[in-house]
């Protein structure tokens, strides 16, 4: 067995937050190793789909977030910059439709309001004559968001990971690690043939977090993304179409005109099953179903590509950021889907500061393990 010495953080899970955690603790001047059980961009999480939105006005749990979308767009916006050729983010507004008695529609108002973002309300005839291509009710209504944007998220994690290499991280992807242990001064990583020391780590295991042992509670849930040309479904800006139980789809306007437009709908995730990695025709076929009543060109456009979403949630919608039990050298981050994307920039330098035991001015007590157990 090799053991490898001498780094100061150790970051296992390399998805977005991983590498935002990564890249924040290199820019501390810190000897930061990485490892994946995968190579990213991968399509075993939820760090994929070549482009994912950002939104203001959005649903969160608790106004506590307010602050924080507002910093984690200061961020994403600096990154665009940083990452200037990629062209990071595209701003293309967001159209979100909920049933007209909807309750959340005043929230969305009143979060769009405490955010001082323009929006507008859209009744049923606007909607149609905006997106003429979709079926829409006539008892629905319409929040849109003009400053949403796509973020280019899968040439942004090459331009980390060659970042990364210019910076002297090492990148240990498609290297599972099958342990982490708690010394009193260092912390071990074990992978089939290596032995790792790091002074303190950080691990962000997405889907995988069930299989660490610590009993902390995670849902999973799978998506599905199809893209079709944008000839047989053009769109302006985003769509959010979320009719309570009936119906949740989302439409987006790739900027990349190759990748047309994508479609994204729940697919069932069988009991038992760990991986979204297989896509069968049956689970294409649920989701034709899920768009034809809104959507009918579904059955004629031709599909250009697909791929699985595996998403995990926590029971109450908090992220878990904590430190690892027992040990104040490991912090874990965990249970980001749905929305964590867009804090990553954030959520990424909490970690690290967690982890160095440096001054955090945000109360992250939202985030504990612990509250879980005061929530049952």
């Amino acid at each position: 067995m090799k053991m490898i010495k001498g780094f100061d953080v150790a970051v296992i899970g390399s998805g977005i937050i991983g590498l935002f955690a990564a890249y924040w603790a290199r820019q501390k001047g810190l000897h930061v190793i990485v490892f994946d059980q995968h190579h990213p961009p991968h399509r075993y999480g939820s760090s994929h789909g070549l482009n994912r939105a950002i939104e203001y006005i959005y649903q969160e749990p608790s106004q506590q977030y307010l602050p924080w979308i507002q910093r984690t767009w200061e961020l994403w916006r600096s990154m665009h910059q940083t990452f200037a050729p990629l062209d990071l983010l595209a701003v293309t507004g967001a159209v979100t439709i909920l049933v007209e008695t909807d309750p959340r529609i005043a929230q969305l108002q009143t979060w769009a309001e405490n955010l001082d973002v323009p929006f507008k309300i859209l009744g049923p005839a606007s909607l149609r004559s905006r997106f003429s291509q979709l079926s829409i009710s006539r008892h629905v209504i319409g929040i849109e968001e003009p400053s949403a944007a796509m973020i280019a998220v899968e040439p942004f994690i090459r331009s980390m990971i060659a970042w990364g290499q210019e910076h002297n991280i090492p990148w240990h992807f498609n290297e599972k690690v099958l342990a982490v242990k708690a010394h009193p001064d260092h912390v071990t990583i074990k992978t089939a043939d290596t032995d790792y020391t790091a002074a303190r780590a950080i691990v962000t295991p997405g889907p995988w977090l069930s299989q660490w042992g610590l009993n902390i509670p995670i849902t999973l849930s799978r998506q599905l993304m199809l893209w079709v040309p944008k000839s047989s479904l053009p769109l302006s800006s985003m769509v959010n179409i979320d009719l309570l139980e009936d119906i949740r789809i989302a439409f987006f306007p790739e900027p990349q005109e190759r990748w047309g437009t994508k479609i994204i709908a729940d697919v069932p995730l069988t009991a038992g099953e760990k991986t979204c990695s297989a896509i069968s025709v049956e689970d294409i076929l649920t989701v034709n179903d899920q768009i034809r009543p809104i959507w009918s060109g579904i059955d004629r456009a031709p599909l250009i590509h697909h791929e699985p979403c595996i998403m995990s949630m926590t029971p109450d919608q908090n992220f878990y950021i904590d430190y690892w039990p027992g040990s104040k050298h490991i912090v874990i981050g965990a249970g980001f889907s749905g929305r964590g994307f867009k804090y990553a920039p954030l959520v990424g330098q909490w970690l690290v500061n967690m982890v160095m035991q440096e001054p955090i001015e945000d109360d992250l007590s939202l985030f504990r393990i612990n509250r879980i157990d005061n929530l049952s």
